[in-house]
């Protein structure tokens, strides 16, 4: 980026592990990292993990490889994951876990490539993405892409196009915002 900014880009899985106690105005859902070694080498205690750190929901079995974002690429949207993975259900678990590992070999499966088990938030009213700056121009403003009609929560970072939405806020005229979702989410930015 032109402005000088040395951005050091991780995975999501450790962007997770950095923010989850420091948020304020936000709650990241309950998660766990698993490394691909580890489950090549054993499923049985990585599935017992899962099953004794959630209960009572679904899961999302998220990508979270390297590979998806750097300086110079970004793969938003490229690898698998696998929302509504049922809690009760090893076999779907196991399917899901092994589908997304698979879609690494796109690029790269490494023995400490790593994925997102997490609790899967359901019945949204909006989900999307912000940006903090023009990820064209870098110039300030706060972009927000989201969709506000279809309840999902991958229709943005999928890349589908269901009559999704963007917001642009100039940087420091965020107190000009009336919708109190709106404030609520730059609030929590």
């Amino acid at each position: 980026m032109s402005n000088g900014v040395n951005i050091i880009f991780k995975s999501k899985a450790d962007t997770l592990s950095l923010i989850k106690n420091k948020i304020r105005k936000s709650k990241v859902p309950k998660f766990l990292i698993l490394k691909f070694i580890d489950w090549k080498e054993n499923q049985k205690d990585c599935l017992q993990e899962i099953q004794y750190n959630f209960s009572d929901c679904n899961l999302i079995v998220r990508s979270s490889t390297k590979e998806e974002d750097s300086n110079l690429n970004s793969f938003a949207g490229f690898f698998d994951s696998v929302s509504c993975v049922s809690l009760d259900d090893e076999n779907l678990i196991i399917n899901s876990i092994n589908k997304v590992f698979h879609s690494y070999q796109k690029i790269k499966l490494r023995p400490n490539s790593q994925i997102i088990i997490q609790e899967m938030i359901e019945n949204v009213s909006m989900s999307g993405v912000v940006f903090t700056r023009d990820i064209n121009t870098g110039s300030p403003y706060y972009i927000i892409n989201y969709d506000d009609e279809t309840g999902r929560t991958d229709t943005i970072t999928a890349g589908m196009n269901y009559n999704n939405r963007s917001l642009y806020i100039l940087r420091g005229e965020e107190k000009s915002l009336r919708s109190k979702r709106f404030i609520n989410l730059m609030k929590s930015v």
